[in-house]
């Protein structure tokens, strides 16, 4: 077992079991849910407003302030389109688990994670497992948290 952004996870003999504890990971399962579909909508929306936006600015010869409009709305229509394929499901059957990506902190930039590459219903998907950030021990907690992956077969050896 090991700790999250939202909580632990804990891998059982048979599945991983992603739990969310706490203030933000009640935050996120109100947020979320056990689907990435909502958020995907709300950034999809934003993006679309943002285009318009930026487009009209455009019209009305306000070239700078419309491209910055028009580019926000290209990252996070990007930021979508890479996004499908995600899941937010809880329980992770190790039988279907394919591959694990261990990705290093680089703090302050980036948290530690993981992707989860897994199939289900017959369809592809990768569940992130992000490990808390540099102000709260992630970089203790990646190198814990990959002991626990490669001790179980789900990480090889010196890779992350």
């Amino acid at each position: 077992m090991f700790r999250t952004k939202t909580g632990t996870c804990t891998i059982t003999e048979d599945r991983i079991v992603l739990a969310r504890e706490g203030l933000r990971g009640v935050a996120a399962h109100g947020l979320v849910g056990s689907s990435v579909s909502r958020p995907l909508i709300v950034y999809s929306a934003l993006a679309a407003f943002l285009a318009f936006g930026g487009v009209k600015l455009i019209l009305q010869n306000q070239a700078v302030e419309g491209t910055l409009l028009c580019v926000g709305s290209l990252l996070l229509a990007r930021a979508v389109f890479n996004s499908r394929g995600l899941s937010a499901t809880p329980e992770i059957p190790l039988a279907s688990v394919q591959r694990v990506e261990a990705k290093r902190p680089r703090p302050p930039l980036t948290r530690g994670h993981f992707v989860v590459h897994f199939t289900e219903v017959g369809q592809p998907r990768r569940r992130l497992i992000i490990l808390p950030g540099s102000l709260s021990g992630g970089a203790a907690e990646f190198a814990r948290a990959s002991g626990v992956l490669t001790e179980c077969g789900l990480l090889k050896k010196g890779v992350a």
